[in-house]
């Protein structure tokens, strides 16, 4: 398995064994001015010979993104490729030929556009470059990337204008040519603040998964997730979780063939529980909600998820974050195992890394045989560490 993140102020990959945690080894990048590098995404190739990392970078005009490709069996770099703005999100296409990158791009004062950039993954050879400033030609950024055999879908928040605040905004692009197939906006009731922090795909890219956090008349945010067809861009549906008090969105996850998609996020509810994981489960094709589990653990004053992923044959949903439980202590990773079907606890588990401080799962992730599931995150604050946990699935 591989971790990437941000080490000193510069990327830091490293390779563990996953049948025992052993490191095999540990790249790091440091950009061309050695300023601050920080690794936000990180994908392996479908034939597991190469993994693709990308990030913020300082350059000597502001800020870029480098990607870089790492040979998997020994670390080495393959190629690096930079480019104006700041990363967030990388995916590679089923076929292993193309590596997508998204994320945001200066303009001229001082905002940002969707920048979305394809790659030869052998090579790192620009195939194509495409942006998209919103209607308000304000603040439009990436915030995440997916690709199928024939298309590459981003998603993020753009502006409509400065009265009407900000929209999911959702694009499918040619893999190929990156020629735009369509481009959809979700604005929800209140017309406020809608983020999306997620998308998912079923692996035929027949339908489209995103999913936010979405302004309401009554209270700050609901868990808004809106599913397309990925061919047309059609809405099929869209639902919204609120729970009473303010919900936000952190991630989507959805099985192989589309017919489970899992969203969680932050929910409150004070003074009851404070922040709990609120993970719902939808219909694939309908959207009809299947179950709510919500954590609150015994001794939390806040459980924070920050992570979701489906298991390989469909039949587990993995969320991590963490718990908080106060300054004696501080936080601790949290990871739960759900049955896609009931919603039902299989298991539960916590981490602490021993420092009395806090530890922040960031990610979760399913062994492709479906026996483990992996977490990473930060261990500590004063002196960080990365934090990588192995559980039986």
């Amino acid at each position: 398995m591989f971790v990437t993140g941000d080490s000193a102020d510069d990327y830091a990959t490293v390779a563990y064994r996953t049948s025992d945690g052993a490191r095999l080894w540990a790249s790091r990048y440091d950009g061309p001015v050695n300023g601050s590098d920080v690794a936000n995404d990180i994908v392996v190739s479908p034939d597991g010979s190469s993994v693709f990392v990308t990030g913020s970078s300082d350059a000597r005009r502001g800020t870029g993104w480098a990607t870089i490709a790492y040979d998997t069996s020994t670390g080495s770099a393959l190629w690096t490729r930079r480019h104006f703005g700041a990363a967030q999100a990388v995916a590679v296409s089923p076929d292993g030929s193309r590596v997508f990158v998204g994320g945001g791009v200066p303009t001229t004062i001082g905002d940002t556009d969707y920048a979305t950039l394809a790659y030869d993954a052998r090579t790192g050879a620009t195939k194509w470059a495409r942006r998209y400033d919103g209607p308000a030609h304000l603040f439009d950024a990436i915030s995440g990337v997916v690709a199928t055999d024939d298309r590459v879908f981003v998603t993020g928040t753009s502006y409509v204008s400065n009265i009407r605040f900000d929209d999911f905004t959702t694009i499918a692009y040619d893999a190929s040519t990156g020629a735009k197939m369509w481009r959809r906006r979700y604005d929800g009731p209140a017309s406020g603040y809608d983020v999306a922090s997620g998308i998912a795909a079923s692996a035929d890219g027949s339908t489209v998964f995103v999913t936010g956090s979405s302004a309401t008349g009554a209270y700050p945010f609901d868990l808004a997730t809106v599913a397309y067809a990925g061919s047309s861009g059609k809405r099929l549906w869209a639902r919204r979780y609120d729970a009473g008090d303010d919900d936000e969105a952190v991630a989507v996850a959805a099985t192989a063939d589309g017919s489970e998609v899992f969203v969680t996020g932050l929910s409150y509810r004070w003074p009851a529980s404070g922040g709990d994981f609120a993970t719902v489960a939808y219909r694939g094709g309908s959207g009809t909600r299947e179950w709510i589990a919500r954590y609150t653990s015994a001794n939390a004053n806040i459980d924070t998820p920050e992570s979701i992923a489906a298991s390989p044959d469909g039949t587990a949903a993995y969320v991590t974050g963490y718990s908080y439980r106060g300054p004696a202590t501080g936080g601790d990773f949290t990871t739960l195992a759900y049955d896609a079907a009931s919603g039902a606890v299989r298991w539960s588990r916590s981490f602490d890394g021993g420092h009395g401080e806090n530890d922040v799962a960031w990610s979760v992730a399913a062994d492709p045989d479906g026996s483990k599931v992996f977490v990473c995150g930060r261990i500590g604050e004063t002196q960080p560490d990365y934090g990588t946990v192995a559980y039986a699935a």
